[in-house]
């Protein structure tokens, strides 16, 4: 395992520390942030407040190396991102939505909208589309009608299945008028029963923007948010962790998506401790050539307010948990935060950025760090361009004589004040 980290430095184009925002990964290289909501400490006293979904930061995972010993040697991480003005149909400042990426495009559903004229929020029921190679967003006309479309809320669990369709399930709203067959809807006592959890279950074709009510049965996962969901193999979801009203779980439903069966898994061995508001992403089986799916399953919050710092891998087909040693636990002790992937044959990276090191409830501590935990080895162009960069006083002769491109990739990897720059810049 390896940790990339970039440091909280505030530059015009680096992204504030942030937490339930949104991130997606474009060309399987740039890590893209947008949105959320951040403590503004200049004001007295300190509020929340939204952050635009206009600008879109991008971080440069292949072109920028940022490993410890650069980091002793004075390579900055903040050299890696570049700031973007969207276009299009711009959405409003919204926090807690699922971000789900299919096909070029990241698919912003629901959320909190922050309603500045009379200071209350209010859930969305919106879904939008950013294209990514423009970035030009589209405000999406689903269809659906009555107990065939969810309604507005956010803290929805999601996850795109192999046919390109996508799934969603639960999350926080207000009272439903109408539910789904045998779905359930759990007022939240605090608020007076006018908002609460439901398990719902729909899916969303992007082809035709149709949403589709799933009417399921078996044991089905209790109304809940900020839970966790991944597609594995070809037919069957996972659904762990979550926000049962009062308290957190660390329960796992397996769906089998052709007969609509829920089933919930039971352990012998070791399980994650119970959490919300962390997240679950899958591991391909063709990574390290496995013939069974995983999922990693990453921070969050536990039953007492605490931000957890572990990282679990389950192993679908033997239904076995395992806990994964992280060399640098301050670097993913995180809730709230995002998490995208990228993989190859021998090599699993989990991207992470923000979220809060702190009970959000009480007195948040968010971040702007990136930090990717890595399974495996890196390609072999990977390693030989960070073996440059570490040694370039000594190889410059050598990168001086690479191909233009291969040259650039060094050159955007070294601080702008480091002689070597210089000189490479100059050089034929």
């Amino acid at each position: 395992f390896e940790f990339t980290s970039s440091r909280g430095v505030y530059l015009p184009w680096i992204p504030r520390a942030r937490r339930a925002h949104c991130a997606a990964l474009r060309n399987g290289r740039e890590l893209l942030v947008w949105g959320g909501y951040t403590v503004d400490e200049e004001q007295v006293p300190e509020q929340e407040i939204e952050l635009s979904m206009r600008m879109i930061y991008s971080y440069d995972l292949d072109t920028h190396y940022a490993g410890k010993s650069s980091l002793e040697k004075g390579v900055r991480p903040e050299h890696g991102w570049k700031c973007y003005r969207s276009d299009g149909i711009i959405p409003e400042p919204v926090t807690g939505s699922l971000v789900l990426t299919c096909s070029g495009f990241a698919y912003v559903f629901f959320g909190l909208v922050h309603n500045i004229g009379n200071s209350t929020r209010l859930f969305s029921d919106q879904v939008f589309r950013l294209e990514l190679p423009p970035l030009t967003w589209t405000c999406l006309d689903t269809k659906g009608q009555g107990s065939d479309r969810p309604g507005a809320r956010d803290k929805v669990g999601g996850c795109v299945l192999q046919d390109g369709t996508m799934e969603l399930f639960g999350g926080w709203s207000r009272h439903i008028g109408v539910l789904q067959p045998s779905a359930e809807f759990h007022e939240d006592e605090k608020y007076y029963g006018r908002v609460g959890w439901n398990n719902e279950l729909y899916r969303f074709s992007p082809d035709t923007c149709q949403w589709e009510s799933l009417v399921t049965s078996g044991r089905r996962p209790p109304p809940c948010a900020a839970v966790g969901m991944a597609c594995v193999g070809e037919n069957k979801v996972i659904l762990f962790g979550g926000r049962q009203q009062a308290c957190r779980t660390n329960d796992t439903f397996l769906l089998d998506i052709e007969s609509k069966v829920w089933s919930k898994i039971r352990f012998d061995g070791l399980v994650p401790i119970a959490r919300s508001l962390h997240t679950v992403t899958r591991v391909p089986g063709s990574v390290f050539q496995r013939q069974s799916e995983q999922v990693l399953v990453l921070g969050g919050m536990d039953r007492e307010g605490a931000v957890l710092c572990d990282a679990w891998l389950l192993d679908v087909d033997s239904r076995q948990w395992r806990e994964l040693h992280i060399p640098c636990e301050d670097a993913f002790c995180r809730t709230w935060h995002s998490a995208t992937a990228r993989y190859s044959r021998t090599c699993f990276e989990l991207v992470t950025f923000g979220g809060s090191c702190q009970n959000i409830w009480e007195k948040s501590l968010d971040m702007n760090t990136v930090a990717v935990l890595r399974i495996g080895v890196p390609s072999l162009f990977s390693l030989g361009l960070h073996s440059v960069c570490e040694n370039i006083d000594s190889l410059l002769s050598v990168a001086s004589a690479l191909p233009k491109m291969l040259r650039e990739l060094v050159i955007g990897q070294l601080p702008t004040n480091h002689p070597a720059r210089t000189a490479l810049l100059y050089s034929r």
